[in-house]
């Protein structure tokens, strides 16, 4: 049923027959449907830079998850930050931090993080967590233990608290580092 409707669509668009930004956009939705991410973000983002397509909080979260779900983590990346600049949204920053680490960029992606953290994001615990993350890929172990910390306030994080702060320990002390 969807692949039908996609290839109408397609069509229909290949032959200059959709104009309208709602006709767009259920195109865009449609690749989105039939897990073809990637040509549903670059399909939003061709026409949101042409104008055609009105650049708001809906159309950019769109292009940012399609292009985390295509992976393209950098250019999710950037659009979650558009998305967290036009809206001061604190989990706009939280999965721009989570796409920086897809990607290992750990210095951006704490910066992320931090300013998540910084406008009160919904479940600090879990971007404490992702810190950790970060932190700990750095071998900063005593910023990574810092935010473990932070993370155990929450009771609900304790079995991966627990997991992670026998295994900070052990790194930095391997490191000669005291935490």
């Amino acid at each position: 049923e969807f692949g039908k409707s996609l290839t109408t669509l397609q069509l229909a668009y290949s032959q200059g027959y959709l104009e309208k930004d709602s006709e767009i956009r259920m195109l865009a939705q449609m690749y989105a449907n039939n897990n073809i991410p990637y040509k549903a973000a670059t399909t939003m983002e061709k026409y949101m830079k042409s104008g055609l397509v009105k650049k708001d909080k809906t159309n950019l979260t769109f292009i940012a998850s399609n292009y985390q779900a295509a992976r393209e983590f950098l250019k999710a990346a950037n659009y979650y930050g558009e998305v967290a600049k036009l809206t001061n949204d604190a989990d706009a920053y939280r999965r721009q931090g989570s796409a920086y680490s897809a990607v290992q960029k750990y210095n951006e992606a704490i910066a992320a993080y931090d300013k998540a953290l910084s406008m009160n994001v919904d479940k600090p615990s879990g971007v404490y967590m992702s810190l950790v993350d970060a932190y700990f890929y750095q071998k900063k172990y005593k910023e990574a233990y810092a935010a473990l910390m932070n993370a155990k306030k929450d009771p609900a994080m304790s079995r991966q608290v627990r997991g992670w702060e026998s295994y900070i320990k052990d790194k930095a002390k391997q490191n000669g580092i005291t935490l």
